[in-house]
């Protein structure tokens, strides 16, 4: 027996959500936390609404703190997610 399906793009936009619920409740998908790895100035821009310009002002102003010792500019990620929760520092 062979059985073909198209899906179209409306319907996909309906199928999808419905997929991700029902996978949900049956426990075959999880959220997976965001590491504590350090975040790349492009990391930063990527996981938020800000310019590279704003996020390298706000490593000026202390706002995401920089990592030492390091020949990239790398933010810890406990700034970023203190900023990401509403605080500054």
């Amino acid at each position: 027996m062979r059985v073909s399906l198209e899906i179209g793009e409306d319907t996909l936009g309906l199928l999808v959500p419905a997929l991700i619920d029902a996978a949900k409740r049956e426990g075959l998908l999880i959220s997976k936390p965001e590491t504590d790895d350090p975040l790349t100035v492009a990391e930063v821009v990527r996981r938020s609404t800000i310019s590279e310009s704003q996020v390298r002002k706000m490593i000026t102003q202390g706002i995401f703190e920089r990592v030492a010792l390091t020949g990239r500019v790398l933010i810890t990620a406990k700034s970023f997610d203190r900023w990401k929760k509403g605080g500054s520092k």
